[in-house]
């Protein structure tokens, strides 16, 4: 006798997307001075940088708290991560807040780049927000290092926008994020609330306890196919 199966023992349920925060900094837990910095809490600092805030009289407005000034006093500098940790076969999604130097000076050169710490296979890769399309190439990419250096010349009166990339892992590792100028004039691009999450996608409960049944009643089914000994 032919068992079929219930159509909802099989269909798969709309799955639920886990959200992890890997890494966070909108530089508030910085104590603004209104000269350069040598030490960031998640980040190594090569050349000058400032922290600067509204409060600052440096003409600053669109900082909401404490943002990192990339050209701080007296020349260029650049701010590298800490290695972040990722997993494979999760979406990471980065975001980060640029504007211009917001004192109408420049333009100013920004600069981005994502190093890996091991050979990385990537899929779906693209960007998104402010981020230059033509810069841009998405699809899927085998053994990087690196995802390139992003560029762009910023005139100082841009505003804050945010800037995204997303891509998936097919191995586990680390990755470290690194943002400069080569602005050279004390005043640089204003950079804000960086963000690195994760999204593993789960099954719902509900969809662990249908496939559960469908199981048993494969199982069931096979069992009553089963010819019965002499």
């Amino acid at each position: 006798m032919r068992v079929l199966l219930p159509l909802a023992a099989l269909a798969p349920a709309t799955p639920a997307a886990a959200v992890t925060t890997l890494f966070e900094d909108d530089f508030n837990a910085e104590h603004p001075r209104l000269a350069k910095t040598s030490a960031l809490a998640k980040w190594t600092v090569a050349g000058n940088v400032d922290l600067v805030a509204e409060i600052n009289p440096f003409g600053i407005t669109q900082c909401p708290g404490v943002c990192v000034d990339l050209d701080g006093t007296t020349g260029p500098g650049r701010i590298t991560s800490i290695p972040i940790a990722f997993t494979a076969g999760q979406l990471l999604t980065l975001t980060f807040d640029v504007s211009g130097n917001q004192r109408n000076a420049g333009p100013d050169d920004f600069l981005f780049t994502v190093t890996f710490g091991q050979p990385t296979d990537i899929t779906g890769f693209k960007g998104f927000g402010a981020i230059d399309m033509s810069q841009v190439t998405p699809g899927d990419y085998t053994g990087l290092l690196s995802l390139g250096t992003y560029g762009e010349s910023l005139p100082g009166s841009r505003a804050l926008r945010t800037y995204g990339l997303r891509w998936t892992p097919q191995n586990s590792g680390t990755m470290q994020l690194s943002f400069s100028t080569t602005s050279a004039d004390n005043i640089g691009p204003i950079l804000d609330n960086v963000l690195v999450a994760q999204t593993a996608v789960i099954p719902e409960p509900a969809s662990w306890a249908m496939l559960i049944a469908g199981f048993g009643l494969v199982g069931a089914a096979a069992r009553r196919r089963r010819p019965a000994h002499a």
